[in-house]
């Protein structure tokens, strides 16, 4: 199944290089999180996360925000699941399903042209 998360300005919260966007930036995180946790709660599933982890080319090169950004929602995602496993009756106590976050970064114009390039 797939779901969105409806936050119309994702992309330019997630990349924007001004210092003001370092709190859109967070905020935004932090809404993608609650809401794609709140999904697999509400089916009553508890996913084992899989996300590409941020890696620098050399040590001269910086991680940046931008290469952070499945790394923090993985984090959150699995924040908010951990607090439903102890607060919700019922809730598996294992993982029951996979959940993919993707970075599309690296391709942008990919999921533009065709729509299953994942």
């Amino acid at each position: 199944q797939g779901f969105i998360t409806d936050h119309e300005r994702a992309l330019e919260e997630l990349f924007c290089e001004s210092a003001e966007g370092f709190n859109k930036y967070n905020a935004c995180l932090n809404a993608m999180a609650t809401r794609i946790s709140t999904v697999f709660a509400s089916m009553r599933e508890f996913p084992r996360v899989h996300y590409r982890i941020a890696k620098t080319i050399d040590a001269s090169t910086m991680t940046t925000l931008r290469d952070m950004v499945p790394t923090k929602i993985a984090a959150g995602v699995w924040n908010y699941l951990s607090k439903y496993k102890t607060s919700i009756p019922e809730f598996p106590q294992t993982e029951t399903c996979e959940l993919l976050i993707v970075d599309r970064s690296v391709d942008q114009i990919a999921p533009i042209i065709h729509e299953w390039t994942y």
